[in-house]
């Protein structure tokens, strides 16, 4: 409790101690105010970003340990300082604003320390509530308070704000307190005095060293630690690293060795200045970046004796390269510091561009309250610096042992990264000793205890059994079933009569020289003959290529000859009854092929045979051989980020051990019903191939491209099974009906937002909807993720957990597993996997005894336990230095409540200067598609020469138009002249008003079809009112229904709202 007529605790949860309202200290302005000195305004900036944070305290609490001497007088004390703030003009200070413009005025009438009577074991808990409360620097910039304990001893609670204070002057405040309460007599420099002859009167050295930081180029931006910082905050982390004796030891041993400097201070700067470099640098994903180091600024006698903020923040460049150790780094490290402290002139600092901070704080003043022993603590605010991801920091007071501090911003990391953060620094510190010339990514990061939970998740448990071969289970299933199991068009084929087809094009196909491995070009588009050509050359034992028949001949041509493709089928061969072959079956008790041993994943069966069962489809078939595991099934042209395409085969055995997983990890009740109407040339469409097939399902071919492909899928309520990218689905969404059967959804090939998962399940109930990832490498998919409705996430849905017998490992650069959480690149292992590239070795990697592909997609393991997508390194953009994912830009964006969808690219236009220009309307060349003849008229002007004649014939004046108003007045029988569209946009806007400036009596409406922003309708309210006219917005409940319809009949939704206008326009 407070002593009687001590200073109380102010009203309204002001700090206690502080004065109250009625009796606020009196404050006298020196020419209105002061202006703050240059190392006063970066802190006060600081603090001013964040008013209501603590952001600039700086608390110490010291026991003054008189157990068995004669106890500290409290009011003595409170005495002493009092008599130290009246010596200090900086200890006086107060900051206010005027029009914007922070001042200092000086208290004449301090507040005096508070005391009160707190237990002992309880001081410091105490002290960390007190110093989490921001000092309010518009009354006093300090608050001091002494606590008086049960055991006659006293605890000196002491908070300056950084404004008027640093390290060195806290421990000066301290020393000078102890001195006054001893009775010495206590004399103290002007801090306004000494700043004020800052920069008036610089000599060389001085504009040396602001020309210097003028001429630095800005550092690189980090912007992120654990994670990407998406709004800065004050709110910080205090991590004690777990540094014990044996360490330090170690440290002080390589400071006077391999890592010695001048000075031991100096030493340990560099030392802590290259942990945080590799940990920024492992952890963040940076090469470049500054970190900033606090310069004390005392250098001469007058400076050393000065109590105020000297210190001022100054950077070093720091530059990460390839094949660095730790000695390089450190070397490298240690003369750019040396060329920020030649430059580091009081006065100078450049404005802020570090986001982390090393500093060493000093050791002597505070060990000892005049002769009696002190025990000191730094009590941390609970914030920071918002611009600063991390400090580092190395502290200790008197004869005590040095403390490892990590200062850890809760922008930049979750508490999961926090609880491991001091780990992963300690981890780089004992890697800088132990070898120096060790490169600085050699080891994990990651602790003992999550490499161990990272290792145990990396690895999904294989498949029970054996996989049987794509083509055995085709043969063993289809000719049994009389059911249909393909549609295209008009055409129903049951599982027997597309074996039927399927192994007479597969004879046929081996007497054109298809053999083992032979490529086959498929270059049909998506139909019923598609998929018979697909399946044809896999039963005769050949690797299809798809083409697109709607690709340029010559593209077409490029890609075949790169394969090597035996031949190219662009039609199918004439095979019906008493052509060559017919009815020649393939697979019946067709051995297995040399290389394939009964019961081998991908290989036959354990007969050894393929369709056994379907011996009678056939008189007497000749035999064909199932391929072998290894066995090339398919090749595939992916677009690589060259721009020339990346030919990508994949095996047999990979195939069938993907849809494997494909049909266990997304099981249905019945044989699913498919729509195939992807891409053939894309990897996502190899599951709807396939998969209807193998479970005895139906495949139903959709021909059209685009969102009329979607409004068949919408129509065809009978379809069961979808796998679809998530653009295809945004289209989707809208156009199925109540009615749809959809219940198994699979979605794939790019980054999938929990929005459009949330309105999928709204649009079904009841849908199941798996998020599958894969690169074509990986044989399309090697994770997956079932969406719980009910814990979806705020933005991305994860892509999940590794299918059975896949490794995944997500790496840094240096291609160690990260700590998790961390971002890092995905690495796909599994004995599918592609052998590589058609005609380069492709990013693989040999990695304790496994080979992996290096996906070049950042990811991270979030918690609980499954991955999520962060985009693509190589799309990785620098904006103000800072590198950023634009996935990570589209989630920031998504979640703000207007926002409901967003795309983020980099583009940086370079336009070719023009070199000449139109001689009629001076187009420029350099606009993209223009063309001029030899007159130097652009293509345009000879355009509009040919249709203006035509399209003036279309068009009356504006006479003409109020001609026709008053002509037809005459037979109106309602109000109204004419019916106006009204869609908010300007066109539409500027009308109306031409229409009603000329006299018009208007109606307008407003088609509301569902796509309508709430922004184009405010316009169109504003419009309406601003013009005193009658308006409706109409709309109708079948508009979804109209908008199939349109997309079925055009490929667009236009022309439905057209019909819906004129409709509703012409009822009216």
């Amino acid at each position: 409790m407070e002593r009687p007529g001590e200073q109380h605790a102010a009203a309204d949860g002001a700090p206690e101690g502080a004065p109250d309202a009625d009796s606020r200290p009196v404050a006298v302005t020196l020419r209105r105010g002061r202006p703050l000195a240059p190392m006063q305004r970066a802190l006060w900036m600081s603090q001013r970003r964040h008013p209501d944070a603590p952001v600039q305290n700086m608390a110490l609490l010291s026991h003054l340990d008189t157990t068995g001497g004669e106890p500290i007088d409290a009011e003595r004390l409170a005495d002493a300082f009092a008599e130290v703030v009246r010596a200090s003009d900086a200890l006086r200070t107060t900051i206010v604003e005027e029009q914007g413009t922070a001042l200092v005025q000086l208290l004449t009438d301090p507040p005096r320390t508070s005391i009160v009577e707190v237990a002992r074991a309880d001081a410091e808990a105490w002290a960390t509530e007190r110093a989490h409360r921001p000092i309010d620097t518009t009354v006093c910039s300090y608050d001091s308070v002494v606590l008086v304990h049960e055991d006659a001893t006293v605890s000196w609670y002491l908070a300056l704000h950084h404004t008027i204070t640093d390290a060195t002057s806290s421990a000066m405040v301290f020393a000078a307190t102890a001195t006054a309460y001893a009775g010495g007599e206590v004399q103290l420099d002007s801090y306004y005095d000494w700043a004020s002859t800052l920069g008036r009167a610089a000599g060389a050295r001085a504009e040396r060293a602001a020309r210097f930081w003028r001429e630095r180029p800005a550092a690189p931006g980090v912007g992120r630690l654990y994670r990407t910082v998406r709004t800065p905050t004050p709110t910080a982390t205090r991590v004690p690293l777990p540094v014990d004796d044996e360490l330090f030891a170690a440290a002080r041993a390589r400071l006077a060795g391999d890592y010695t400097m001048v000075s031991d201070d100096l030493a340990w700067t560099t030392l802590l200045v290259t942990v945080a470099a590799v940990h920024l640098h492992r952890v963040a994903r940076v090469d470049a970046f500054a970190i900033g180091v606090p310069v004390h600024n005392r250098s001469d006698a007058r400076s050393r004796a000065l109590i105020g903020p000297l210190m001022e923040v100054f950077p070093v460049d720091v530059t990460v390269e390839p094949g660095d150790t730790f000695r390089s780094l450190h070397r490298r490290i240690g003369r750019s510091l040396m060329q920020t402290l030649r430059h580091a002139v009081a006065g100078t600092a450049p404005a802020a561009d570090v986001e982390a901070v090393v500093n060493v704080i000093p050791r002597a003043g505070l060990g000892s309250f005049g002769t009696v022993p002190a025990t000191t603590r730094w009590i941390h605010s609970g914030a920071t610096d918002a611009s600063h991801l991390v400090r580092l920091q190395l502290t200790a007071y008197g004869d005590h042992e040095r403390e490892l501090l990590l200062d850890i911003n809760a922008a930049a990391a979750d508490p999961e990264h926090v609880a491991r953060a001091g780990e992963h620094a300690v981890a780089v510190l004992r890697a800088v000793l132990d070898d120096p010339d060790r490169p600085i990514g050699d080891r994990s990061l990651a602790t003992a205890d999550e490499l161990a939970e990272i290792v145990a998740w990396e690895t999904a448990d294989d498949l029970d059994g054996p996989t049987p071969g794509v083509v055995d289970q085709l043969g063993s299933l289809l000719p049994r079933l009389d059911t249909t199991v393909l549609e295209d068009l008009d055409l129903a084929l049951s599982g027997r009569e597309l074996w039927r087809r399927v192994a007479r094009l597969a004879h046929w196909l081996r007497e054109q020289g298809v053999h083992r491995g032979a490529r086959v070009g498929v270059e049909l588009p998506r139909s019923a003959d598609a998929v018979l050509a697909i399946l044809g050359v896999l039963v005769a034992g050949g690797s299809y290529v798809p083409l697109d028949p709607a690709q340029p001949a010559a593209r077409r041509a490029r890609l075949a000859e790169r394969a090597g493709c035996r031949l190219v089928l662009d039609r199918l061969p004439d095979l019906s009854d008493g052509a060559a072959g017919a009815d020649a079956a393939a697979g019946a008790d067709a051995a297995a092929g040399a290389d394939a041993a009964a019961g081998a994943d991908g290989a036959a069966g354990a007969d050894g045979a393929a369709g056994a069962d379907a011996a009678g489809a056939a008189d007497d078939p000749e035999p064909l051989p199932l391929p072998a595991p290894g066995d090339e099934a398919y090749l595939l042209f992916t677009s690589g980020s060259t721009g020339e395409p990346k030919g990508v085969p994949i095996s047999h055995l990979g195939l069938a051990r993907y849809l494997r997983f494909a049909v266990e990890c997304s099981p249905t009740a019945r044989p699913p019903v498919v729509p195939l109407f992807s891409a053939l040339t894309f990897d996502l469409t190899v599951t709807s191939l396939f998969v209807p097939l193998i479970t005895g399902g139906r495949m139903v071919v959709v021909r059209e491209d685009g969102p009329a492909g979607l409004a068949r899928v919408a129509r065809r309520t009978d379809l069961t099974w979808c796998k679809a990218t998530p653009s295809h689905l945004e289209i989707l969404e809208r156009l199925l009906p109540p009615d749809h059967r959809l219940e198994t959804l699979v979605v794939g090939g790019e980054a999938f937002g929990a929005g459009l998962a949330r309105r999928l399940l709204a649009r079904r109930p009841g849908l199941r909807i798996f998020n599958e990832y894969g690169p074509t490498e990986a044989v399309v998919g090697c994770m997956i993720h079932e969406v719980d409705p009910d814990d979806l996430p705020a933005v991305e849905v994860p892509i999940g957990v590794p299918a059975p017998g896949v490794t995944l490992r997500v790496v840094d650069e240096h291609l160690q597993r990260v700590p998790l959480g961390s971002p890092g690149e995905l690495l796909i292992a599994h004995v599918g996997l592609t052998a590589g590239y058609l005609d380069s070795d492709g990013p693989f990697v040999e990695l304790d005894g496994l080979r992996f592909y290096r996906s070049g997609d950042l990811v991270r393991l979030a918690d609980p336990r499954t991955l999520v997508y962060l985009g693509r390194i190589d799309e990785q953009v620098k904006v103000g230095g800072i590198r950023l994912e634009p996935t990570e830009v589209e989630d920031a964006l998504a979640t703000h409540p207007a926002i409901e969808r967003a795309a983020v690219r980099l583009w940086s236009p370079t336009p070719a200067a023009a070199d000449h220009h139109c001689v009629r309307c001076g187009l420029p060349s350099n606009v993209p598609g223009v063309h001029f003849d030899d007159e130097g008229v652009c293509d345009t002007c000879r355009l509009y020469e040919r249709i203006a004649p035509i399209v003036s014939s279309w068009f009356r004046t504006p006479q003409d138009l109020i001609a026709l108003r008053n002509e037809s007045r005459e037979r109106r029988s309602g109000p109204y002249d004419c019916l106006a569209l009204l869609s908010g946009g300007k066109d539409s806007t500027y009308a109306l008003h031409r229409l009603v400036d000329m006299g018009f009596e208007v109606y307008a409406l407003t088609l509301d079809n569902g796509f309508l922003s709430d922004q184009a309708k405010a316009n169109i309210r504003r419009t309406i009112e601003h013009l005193g006219i009658d308006h409706e917005f109409a709309t109708t409940e079948a508009m979804n229904a109209i908008f199939r319809d349109s997309l079925e009949r055009y490929s667009n939704v236009c022309n439905g709202c057209f019909k819906t206008i004129y409709t509703v326009a012409t009822n009216r």
